[in-house]
């Protein structure tokens, strides 16, 4: 299927590159995405090539007032078609929606021991939290622990860049953490299951905005790429003729 949707989020990402991404928690990841209003809606090929993540809300307002004509829409020529993109010819990986996945708020990944011990010394830096107002729940009939944190910029930089080298990513090798040295901490909620000892919840403190984890750790089946691919380009194109 052309469209996919991230399982971890309930609302868009910013569009752009790693580095934006980075800049984009920074200065206020918070910010949540506005529905397209129905005086100026929005064509569903527009609003799924701007390479962002896209709500449902967001879809079916597009569906809804393209199919007022009364004519069906037609997505055979897009159903099960992937798209394939190609490099650049810089020395940039690729892989967006894999590195918007790690380089969140806080990374994901397996490292070896070592470069994980030193990297949790950076985070030790990197989080602020306010252990006297601590929210004790039991949700699901299991303890449930929301901390208020303080994500600190330059730190968090200065800790994601060293997770982007340890995990061979060379999207934020040109920032530098100094640039972000004034700039006003990025305030959270996070939400921890006790027995588990594992992530439940994100929430953004400046807005609504929270992301919802599950199944960490679960052991994934292989993925088998598709034998059969058009060009990202072709791809954009056939998603834009729909009427």
């Amino acid at each position: 299927m052309a469209l996919r949707r991230s399982r971890t989020e309930t609302e868009p990402r910013p569009a752009g590159g790693s580095g934006d991404n980075v800049a984009a928690v920074v200065a206020g990841i918070a910010r949540q995405a506005s529905a397209p209003a129905r005086d100026n809606w929005t064509r569903i090929g527009d609003l799924v090539t701007r390479r962002t993540s896209v709500t449902q809300k967001q879809v079916a307002e597009a569906l809804l007032q393209q199919s007022a004509s009364g004519k069906p829409l037609d997505f055979s020529h897009v159903v099960n078609v992937w798209g394939k993109s190609t490099p650049d010819g810089t020395n940039q990986t690729n892989g967006q929606s894999y590195n918007q996945q790690i380089l969140g708020v806080i990374p994901f990944g397996d490292l070896p021991l070592a470069q994980r011990g030193a990297l949790l010394k950076l985070m030790q830096s990197t989080y602020s939290v306010d252990y006297s107002v601590t929210q004790k729940k039991l949700i699901g009939g299991r303890p449930v622990y929301t901390y208020r944190v303080q994500v600190m910029p330059e730190p968090y930089i200065k800790m994601l860049k060293q997770f982007a080298t340890d995990t061979g990513l060379t999207q934020l090798e040109t920032i530098d953490p100094a640039q972000y040295a004034s700039a006003s901490p990025l305030p959270l909620e996070i939400s921890v299951d006790v027995w588990s000892r594992q992530i439940k919840t994100i929430s953004y403190g400046t807005s609504d905005r929270q992301v919802v984890f599950s199944q960490l750790g679960k052991v994934m089946p292989p993925v088998v790429l598709p034998s059969k691919t058009v060009s990202v380009d072709e791809l954009e194109s056939r998603l834009q003729s729909i009427q």
